[in-house]
């Protein structure tokens, strides 16, 4: 479920990765797997780094906090590998409010670009319930306001 309009917007423009300014947590309380990080890895800017945990769980969250409210219009996911270990099917939650279901995402090039309803926001939450194949490590997760 691949908005490859917004993905074309993202390269073009450029605009600023909004989730640089968040805080990230995992409320889910599973240990980082093998060489996966913490939370914070999957928003540091680094794609050598990534957030991953224990294998084979029905419920993956990655939570991202703001400390003002943000605007944003795209999301975009860096997996770990081209559909091996990275997000399939998930709820994207902004305050809580489920604004967009993906369902057998498919990656371009390793990356998934979904568009959201423009949505003002404090928190936004991944709840991922599928992955590819055994848990959804996370590279980088940007999150764009491609309106003006």
């Amino acid at each position: 479920m691949q908005d490859r309009a917004g993905r074309a917007l993202v390269d073009l423009l450029k605009p600023t990765n909004l989730a640089r300014t968040a805080t990230a947590s995992s409320p889910d309380g599973l240990a980082p797997d093998h060489a996966g990080r913490d939370a914070p890895a999957a928003i540091d800017g680094d794609r050598n780094t990534y957030w991953d945990e224990t294998d084979g769980k029905a419920l993956y969250v990655l939570k991202l906090e703001f400390k003002v409210p943000v605007t944003a219009t795209e999301l975009a996911i860096v997996g770990f590998h081209h559909h091996q270990y990275a997000p399939k099917d998930l709820d994207i939650l902004c305050d809580r409010n489920v604004v967009k279901k993906v369902a057998g995402a498919t990656y371009t090039d390793n990356k998934l670009t979904v568009s959201i309803p423009r949505t003002t926001f404090q928190t936004v939450e991944l709840q991922i319930t599928k992955y590819y194949p055994s848990s959804p490590a996370i590279r980088e997760l940007e999150i764009y306001d491609l309106q003006p």
